[in-house]
């Protein structure tokens, strides 16, 4: 028995000295996003997790996206979001309350449509709380024993995110919101703003022209038979292309329209004030400069040009808010590529919610 104790006082001593470790490394990091990447490297070690996310609500705490994460698929990553209350993360930001589950195939109350793919059948998820308030949610998974989370490993967790929390609510608040805006919103190849970016504005914009009642317009552009360009010419050659494409699109823009890179070769263009009609002049302005515009060995390619095609999207008639009009904007991009590329399209109703893939 008092072997026992003993062993258990050690053990205890042992996690505490690891977690006044963790913490002053913590507090010594610089930068938001090496904090971030800090808090999920070290909650990880703290119980032996090969997978971990840190998702942080966005400015109006409606939605989660992931802004660190270790052992994940990086699309994954980069692209998931999730709204206040929608799967297991979103259930955590919305109640406040950490979610442990020994044995997912047993586990009933989380009522999800679709089981997430955990190599083990155990996760932890709770909040990160800054000054009370739930500024974040980690998602932990597949120890590397094998084994489940216990209630041991949520209490080490829930006293490290307390010391976490406290050092986001010490920092200077806006000149880390400063530091984050400025390693996020910019797209590092081309210059222009990213999808996190083109997110928040597109919500501005949304809620500009509700009260307004004016129409705004998205343009979704894809360069076409780029996966062709890019194993031909090389990966450089690709960043080169992408980087004046970048430029053009931005020398085509009204000042206050917003250009960002979506993804890949995939660019969006946000245009306040803007309907169908006008919209789709303006993409086919913009369609007509890129085929003109000279590109290095672009005779690689069908046509012998490197080209794009557009979709466009409209508000409110395509849809009242930014997942519906961005959808709209990606079928009548689709549409496009499918009937010949080099195109504009207008989203239809008619349009198959069905993406085929080019290449």
């Amino acid at each position: 028995m008092r072997l026992r104790r003993r062993q258990s006082r050690e053990e205890e001593s042992s996690r505490s000295r690891r977690l006044v470790d963790m913490i002053s490394r913590l507090a010594r990091l610089e930068n938001s996003q090496h904090f971030y990447q800090g808090v999920v490297e070290m909650a990880a070690e703290l119980v032996d997790a090969t997978k971990a996310s840190l998702m942080m609500l966005d400015t109006d705490q409606e939605r989660l996206q992931i802004v660190a994460s270790i052992g994940m698929n990086r699309h994954l990553a980069r692209n998931l979001r999730l709204k206040r209350g929608q799967g297991i993360a979103g259930q955590v930001a919305a109640s406040g309350a950490p979610i442990l589950v020994h044995d997912l195939d047993q586990e009933q109350r989380l009522g999800l449509e679709r089981r997430p793919r955990f190599a083990t059948r155990s996760f932890i998820s709770l909040p990160l709380k800054c000054e009370d308030k739930v500024a974040g949610v980690l998602n932990l998974s597949d120890k590397s024993s094998g084994g489940a989370f216990t209630t041991t490993d949520l209490g080490l967790l829930q006293e490290f995110l307390q010391h976490a929390g406290s050092l986001i609510r010490r920092a200077d608040t806006l000149e880390r919101a400063n530091m984050l805006e400025k390693l996020s919103w910019n797209d590092g190849l081309t210059g222009l703003h990213n999808r996190r970016f083109l997110d928040q504005r597109l919500e501005e914009e949304l809620n500009r022209s509700s009260r307004q009642k004016q129409e705004f317009s998205v343009l979704m552009l894809d360069l076409d038979h780029f996966k062709t360009y890019n194993d031909r010419c090389g990966h450089i050659a690709g960043d080169k292309a992408l980087k004046k494409l970048g430029q053009l699109l931005a020398r085509n823009a009204r000042e206050m329209d917003t250009v960002a890179r979506y993804g890949g070769e995939e660019f969006c263009i946000l245009l306040p004030e803007t309907g169908p009609e006008p919209a789709r002049m303006a993409a086919e302005r913009i369609r007509h400069s890129i085929e003109r515009e000279p590109f290095y060995q672009e005779d690689v390619l069908p046509g012998g040009r490197l080209t794009i095609s557009i979709g466009v999207a409209s508000y409110p008639r395509d849809g009242d808010n930014a997942e519906d009009l961005l959808d709209a904007a990606d079928r009548a991009l689709y549409r496009a590529k499918e009937q010949g590329r080099n195109m504009v399209s207008v989203f239809e109703a008619s349009m198959s919610r069905d993406k085929i893939v080019f290449i």
